[in-house]
């Protein structure tokens, strides 16, 4: 084993290294990058040590840029880590490049393997944290992934994406075993969205919006009913949607309209249409509480 030691007297940062340097102009030599292990405090009978690994920038002097503690931890710009890895700098980017020629991809995994496993373990977390206006760290959001079921043959998994609202932290969406919430934590269906409001509040709803700018009438809005019927091909069977009859340009001068829309014969054609003077534009059959027609 080759040894080097620093006789230097008890110090914290004090220690052994070995240089690495060569010519950097003609035959004049100069320091490149160096490790040393120090202790890494100044208490007697402490044998807490450190490796750090330290390299050299153009016209500057030889500088720290990793570190291993004695717990282990691994710093890279940091001189004092808080957890097993620990990236700091004004661009601390990471980047997975995959090489491969087939279909494999990068892979960041969280894995959990403890020896009593049991439902709504956290199995990863990804936290987003900066300073407010009073200079306080703060966890604006973050997503964690839990199991919800460790039962042999029929897991269930969910991943939680909570945001700060207001000063508080929010549980915004849940997927969970194949279904989604937005403001629900227990979806029972493939969405399901809802919202807490006063009596006479704003309840829950869903926004579809068209960014163009183009005061153009006629402007349709939406929301497509289709099922497979072979494989995977899709046919429409309904509609709702949402138009501008009448626009000048403000918000406060428009006319719009809601319009319901079928199948019949193959043909998807208008059934109901609602306009902005309280008129109902009827074609096909149309059911209202019960199983009477209208036409």
């Amino acid at each position: 084993t080759l040894q080097v030691i620093d006789t230097t007297s008890i110090a914290q940062g004090v220690g052994g290294g070995i240089a690495f340097g060569g010519n950097f102009v003609g035959s004049t030599e100069t320091l490149f990058a160096e490790i040393r292990g120090i202790k890494e405090n100044a208490t007697s009978h402490d044998f807490d040590g450190a490796l750090t690994f330290s390299t050299r920038l153009e016209d500057a002097s030889i500088a720290e840029k990793m570190r291993l503690t004695s717990a282990g931890q691994l710093a890279i710009g940091e001189t004092a880590p808080d957890g097993l890895l620990h990236l700091k700098g004004s661009t601390p980017n990471i980047i997975f490049e995959d090489t491969s020629s087939g279909s494999n991809s990068a892979i960041l995994k969280f894995k959990k393997t403890s020896a009593s496993e049991a439902d709504d373990d956290a199995l990863g977390e990804i936290d987003f944290r900066g300073l407010n206006d009073a200079d306080e760290e703060t966890l604006y959001s973050y997503i964690v992934a839990n199991s919800t079921d460790v039962s042999d043959g029929s897991e269930d998994g969910e991943i939680n994406f909570h945001t700060m609202k207001a000063g508080a932290l929010t549980s915004t969406m849940t997927m969970q075993s194949g279904q989604v919430g937005i403001g629900v934590s227990a979806p029972d269906k493939l969405l399901t969205l809802g919202q807490d409001a006063t009596d006479g509040g704003q309840t829950a709803y869903l926004k579809i919006l068209d960014k163009d700018t183009d005061t153009t009438a006629d402007t349709r809005l939406e929301i497509l009913f289709s099922k497979y019927h072979t494989g995977t091909s899709a046919a429409d069977v309904a509609s709702i949607g949402g138009g501008v009859e009448q626009w000048s340009g403000t918000s406060s001068n428009r006319n719009a309209y809601l319009e319901f829309m079928t199948v019949a014969s193959g043909n998807r054609g208008q059934a109901l249409k609602l306009g902005s003077d309280k008129s109902a534009l009827f074609s096909g059959q149309i059911h209202l509480g019960s199983t009477n027609q209208f036409r």
